[in-house]
């Protein structure tokens, strides 16, 4: 079972660990080359008896075997013996069936994760013990890391399974019926709308009058109906809460919503699937699935679902379920301004401005407000409801809606300043309503990414997501993605003996990893290629050559070719949007590198927290 070459490895390595040990020349010789023997054949033995039961022991009994004199010098002989480790391993499992494979990892991942724990608790009690036992923590980790990306490799079903995604708190819109109005209720008179509006009830705009029985359900979680713009007076929520909400909705000529919140299950790791029933749709989707354009439901209709509070990750649960409250208040005060606005168009009044208020809401909605701004907000959506009368002109409608782009920008400005102060943000620049900030608050959590620092080594507060990423700051990321800690003693590389990164290029280098083989310039822009590569090397992922790649400008023959095509099968990146392209030399900025590494966590690493 055990192979020839670990045999040979091990001798080479622990000669050469012996040989730079302060007392080994006191030693007699015979007495060095017994010891070394003996210890590269217990660490063979241990190598030949491992198996999925005994894999974490072994580990654990390879690092004691190697750390005899205390030295940690003999940590490359740990690091090729655990390498064997996993490719017996993953022999075994890959004998078994697909659930009883990612049943065994499962099982792994907790006995690893436990033992983390165990040793932690004991480092803090036993300070004299804790170079060995975060030797023993370090190499638990690098094991589990190596393990998945060999077993992920070739098997998507497998990936899938131990794809452990956390499902977070969501706040979700729904919005169903006529979404884009073309005609302002042809053929009606103004007092006839009035009457019909006043009576709440929606003006016969058009033929197609439709009744519908929704239902929305989840497989997992709760759901639960928060706020609700139901236009028609005999419009309700038959059922609130639970694993379905159900909704009774006349449309004609108009849309109804609701704002629904999503609480996960915090015992089940099962992805999230949501289930809509509405009309002639009838179809289960998974989020990503669901926010990606409008459903046809039949009748000329349409369902839209929105996700709102976009970044809550790295949010403590206190906090995050403090800024919902925030969010479902101003909801309710955007649910009026909503009505009014609807009334408004139905009575031909406003012109182009009640769209553009539309816009408004829908950038207060997106957002996370703080107590403090969330009660400014609503102090300016009453303001404008007191002015916006059915007799306010289009002049006034418009100097609302001037207003209140202006008030809204100057309340988030100062809400982001308060939500980075009482870390509820991850940085100055990174507040809720970015794209990227769902993706650099985890990483950032980890200590995977850090702000930039004034001359003096003052943190700023700032990360800077449109910078391109430098080389430097790549293989910082890279390897912290990995678990993989700097590197004393100097590096081949020249330039790095003064940088800041040193104990990463060394790292890199130890590695072996490619972006380090050469003169490379540290300070440099690092290409979109060129990262995908990296952090897919330094979690020991090591894709075969293919033939053909999914972007037009990435050939068979670019050196990072099978990496990108890699990191495009398990969804890490995407490509250009509305092209085929990937540009695989052009910069990556910090956002976007940020992305590529939480992506990495999540899929490949098994978003596993020790």
């Amino acid at each position: 079972m055990i192979k020839k070459k670990l045999t040979r490895r091990l001798s080479l390595t622990l000669m050469a660990a012996f040989m730079v040990q302060s007392f080994a020349p006191a030693l007699p010789m015979a007495f060095a080359d017994e010891a070394m023997d003996t210890t590269s054949a217990d660490v063979e033995a241990v190598v030949e008896e491992v198996d999925t039961d005994n894999v974490v022991d072994a580990v654990e009994e390879v690092v004691d075997l190697t750390d005899e004199n205390g030295d940690a010098a003999t940590d490359e002989v740990a690091e090729d013996a655990i390498d064997e480790i996993v490719e017996e391993v993953t022999d075994e499992i890959a004998e078994m069936s697909e659930d009883e494979a990612a049943e065994t990892v499962e099982e792994i991942e907790a006995d690893i994760t436990q033992e983390i724990n165990a040793l932690e608790d004991e480092a803090q009690k036993d300070p004299k013990k804790r170079v060995k036992l975060m030797r023993k923590m370090h190499h638990l980790k690098a094991l589990l890391a190596k393990l998945r990306a060999r077993l992920i490799k070739h098997n998507e079903k497998l990936r899938d399974r131990l794809h452990q995604v956390r499902n977070m708190a969501k706040v979700y819109e729904i919005r169903w019926g006529v979404l884009d109005q073309k005609e302002r209720c042809p053929g009606v008179s103004y007092e006839d709308i009035t009457a019909a509006l006043d009576a709440g009830e929606t003006p016969e705009c058009d033929k197609n009058k439709q009744h519908y029985i929704g239902k929305v359900s989840v497989n997992t979680g709760e759901l639960i109906v928060r706020k609700q713009v139901l236009f028609e007076k005999n419009d309700s929520v038959t059922v609130k809460a639970g694993s379905s909400i159900e909704f009774d909705s006349v449309i004609s000529g108009h849309w109804d919503g609701l704002i629904v919140q999503y609480k996960p299950d915090e015992k089940s790791d099962e992805k999230l699937e949501i289930t809509l029933n509405i009309g002639e749709l009838n179809e289960t989707f998974t989020p990503d699935e669901l926010l990606t354009g409008r459903k046809q439901i039949g009748n000329g209709h349409m369902v839209e679902v929105k996700h709102l509070a976009q970044a809550l990750q790295g949010v403590s649960k206190s906090d995050q379920n403090k800024l919902l409250e925030h969010k479902f208040d101003v909801q309710e005060k955007l649910a009026e301004l909503r009505e009014r606005m609807h009334r408004f168009y139905l009575l031909n009044k406003g012109g182009e401005n009640v769209e553009n208020i539309e816009e408004v809401i829908d950038e207060i909605g997106d957002y996370n407000f703080d107590e403090d701004s969330a009660g400014e907000i609503e102090e300016e959506i009453e303001s404008a409801l007191n002015e916006l009368g059915d007799d306010a002109s289009d002049a006034e409608v418009r100097s609302v809606r001037d207003r209140l782009k202006r008030i809204i920008a100057e309340i988030k400005a100062k809400a982001k300043v308060r939500k980075f102060a009482k870390k509820l943000i991850p940085f100055k620049d990174t507040d809720d309503d970015a794209w990227y900030t769902q993706y650099v608050a985890p990483v950032k959590d980890r200590g995977i990414i850090s702000g930039y620092k004034d001359a003096n080594g003052n943190e700023l507060g700032e990360f800077r997501p449109a910078n391109n990423i430098t080389v430097a700051e790549i293989l910082k990321i890279a390897l912290e993605t990995a678990n993989e800690a700097k590197a004393s003693g100097n590096p081949e590389l020249s330039s790095a003996l003064n940088h800041w990164a040193k104990g990463y290029v060394k790292k890199a280098e130890e590695l072996g990893l490619d972006l380090v083989d050469g003169n490379v310039d540290l300070n440099r822009a690092a290409t979109r290629g060129e990262v995908v590569r990296l952090v897919l090397e330094a979690v020991g992922i090591d894709p075969e050559e293919v033939a053909s790649t999914d972007f037009s400008d990435v050939a068979r023959g670019h050196k990072n070719a099978r990496f990108i095509q890699y990191a495009a099968d398990l969804g890490i990146v995407s490509g250009d949007d509305n092209a085929s392209t990937f540009r695989p030399d052009a910069p990556i900025n910090r956002a976007e590198a940020a992305k590529i590494a939480n992506l990495i966590i999540e899929i490949v690493l098994g978003d596993a927290q020790f």
